[in-house]
């Protein structure tokens, strides 16, 4: 690991640490950061880094998860110490501590590829029962393409980036007479490989790029809905996928991706299927 993100990781230690120290909380004396700092492990810590080069362990890999371990103890020692949901009602914050972009992954469990080793071809289907597909592919791992999964949905000719440009941004400016918010604390933006920071930004493109315009810079982006107004709208467009199981749940996030031909995001895994159990199944609908 290089030393840049050595010091990075250890400015954002540092930052948590201020954090805390200036919250209600801990000036009411409800948290004695005092007694956080009397635990071995922290004092020891802190004892190494005082020490010169010669006495501080050589390895960086060591370095490395010695500072993921105080943070540990940091969300361990807060976790015990504070009532989580009466600090979310004073914070009206989702994070209790918010992670920075560099360590969201760290804790990621490791993914086991073994399953693919043996698919050398995606199968399409047409006109499968939902007892076919949850046999066949639903818990399975197996992809697979249903070339007829939007037999009458009015999203194909309904949805484009003018749509949802207006759809967002109307609503962002009559936000007082019931309209959407646009970004709010509870939507994720992924801009990928562009240059934009929020959905806003993004929706503001020139319109000889967002028309994929020759000498225009390529674009994709995507965001999650988190305003039931607009999936209230969104879903008069599409449907439940026939295919899919009846005793199947469905998450009540709306995820949208858009972008130039050719362009995607890049090879992930999914943080929302790393937090489910084998049994997960993510249909995805592709309109061109």
């Amino acid at each position: 690991m290089k030393l840049r993100e050595l010091a990075l990781i250890e400015s954002e230690l540092e930052r948590v640490r201020a954090e805390f120290e200036n919250d209600s909380l801990v000036r009411s004396k409800q948290i004695s950061f005092d007694d956080f700092y009397r635990m071995d492990s922290i004092r020891e810590w802190n004892l190494d880094r005082n020490h010169s080069s010669k006495t501080r362990p050589s390895s960086l890999s060591f370095r490395y998860c010695c500072y993921f371990l105080v943070l540990i103890l940091i969300l361990a020692y807060l976790g015990r110490s504070i009532d989580f949901y009466s600090y979310r009602r004073r914070s009206q914050s989702n994070c209790l501590v918010p992670l920075p972009n560099y360590l969201q992954n760290a804790f990621v469990p490791a993914q086991d590829c073994r399953f693919c080793r043996e698919i050398t071809e995606i199968k399409r289907e047409r006109s499968i029962s939902s007892e076919e597909f949850s046999k066949k592919y639903a818990y399975t791992k197996v992809p697979v393409i249903i070339t007829d999964a939007q037999v009458n949905w009015t999203a194909q000719q309904i949805f484009n980036f003018d749509f949802f440009k207006n759809l967002y941004l109307n609503g962002d400016k009559n936000e007082k007479d019931g309209g959407s918010p646009l970004g709010g604390k509870n939507c994720q933006f992924f801009p990928y490989k562009t240059e934009f920071h929020s959905l806003k930004q993004a929706f503001r493109m020139d319109p000889y790029r967002a028309n994929y315009s020759i000498g225009t810079e390529p674009w994709y982006f995507g965001w999650s809905n988190c305003d039931h107004r607009i999936a209230n709208k969104l879903r008069r467009h599409y449907g439940r996928p026939y295919f899919l199981p009846n005793d199947s749940e469905s998450i009540r996030t709306d995820w949208i991706f858009m972008g130039t031909p050719n362009n995607g995001a890049h090879m992930h895994v999914s943080l929302e299927a790393s937090s489910t159990d084998n049994n997960f199944s993510n249909s995805i609908s592709n309109l061109e």
